[in-house]
């Protein structure tokens, strides 16, 4: 059985504030609704946000894509849930609902209807580095424009019991901790995968850290490479949103990020150039310390960055 995860849904008390901040970020609408709106990226999946009219803002729900029927009905057996078709959206398919330790909802999918990708904006920017020629001529001049999105990478919790949390998605969803941080007594961050044997992966698609109480803490989304992160950087910043921290290069997971938050206040995440990773890669567990959060950044870490 292989999982790979597949969407996250939020609520908002100003869908059309959300609306036009998460076009703004990069994302496209593929279908609407007057108490939501389903975002896409530019693969094949038909949304990976959805944003529901709520009367608080906050996560609703994180789902996983589970790879045959006869799997996601043989798991939801196993967690005690049942599985019902997908009727809210256009594109079909079963799903099964269920909690994790912490209370956070977890949708189990199979089925959904796939949709034509889109095309990329432009091509990728290679680099001269090295002392090799990768790129020759001029560097393209970038459009004051908002990032295309590609895909939803992952989602990360907080969680006042983090031992806990990782082995509910162990033992109940067949997750790998790529990267184990350790702290005085328990794990302080942890990075899991969805294993699929030889296949390269993204290094983690849930992640969790210990925090006072049962939160979400962003949600990430990969875009096109560097360049686009850093443009996307001052085009949402000339347009006003609040900043959360970034750019930085982490360490586990290798990515170079950028942290913003909606009008909403859900904490969303621009990444490039992540770790992808296969079944040769054993699980690393390592102290605390400032290199667990970053190689480098162009600022500290602002302290509401963990709120």
């Amino acid at each position: 059985m292989t999982l790979k995860i597949f969407s996250a849904t939020f609520g908002a008390t100003n869908i059309d504030e959300e609306r036009k901040f998460l076009l703004d970020f990069g994302l496209e609408i593929n279908f609407e609704q007057p108490d939501r709106i389903y975002f896409r990226g530019t693969e094949d999946r038909p949304h990976i946000l959805t944003i529901k009219k709520a009367d608080k803002s906050g996560p609703i729900s994180c789902a996983y894509e589970v790879d045959t029927e006869a799997n996601l009905r043989a798991l939801a057996n196993k967690l005690n849930t049942t599985v019902e078709p997908i009727e809210d959206n256009p594109w079909g398919g079963l799903r099964a609902l269920l909690s994790d330790c912490d209370g956070n909802i977890v949708e189990l999918v199979h089925g959904v209807e796939r949709v034509a990708p889109l095309k990329l904006p432009r091509e990728v920017v290679v680099h001269n580095s090295g002392g090799k020629v990768r790129r020759k001529g001029r560097l393209p001049i970038f459009s004051d424009q908002p990032l295309t999105v590609l895909k939803l990478c992952h989602v990360v919790y907080a969680s006042p019991d983090t031992h806990r949390f990782i082995n509910w998605y162990v033992e109940n969803l067949g997750a790998y901790p790529s990267d184990i941080i350790m702290g005085q007594k328990q794990p302080t961050l942890a990075f899991m995968r969805f294993p699929d044997g030889q296949k390269w992966i993204d290094h983690h698609n849930v992640a969790v850290f210990d925090g006072a109480k049962v939160a979400v803490q962003h949600v990430c989304f990969e875009s096109l490479d560097m360049d686009a992160v850093f443009m996307a950087h001052a085009y949402l910043k000339k347009r006003g949103y609040r900043r959360s921290w970034g750019p930085v290069r982490h360490t586990y997971g290798g990515g170079l990020s950028d942290y913003w938050h909606s009008p909403s206040g859900m904490r969303i995440e621009h990444v490039t150039d992540s770790d992808i990773v296969n079944h040769e890669f054993d699980t690393l567990i390592t102290p605390m310390s400032e290199k667990a959060t970053l190689q480098w950044t162009t600022e500290a870490m602002p302290s509401h960055y963990l709120e």
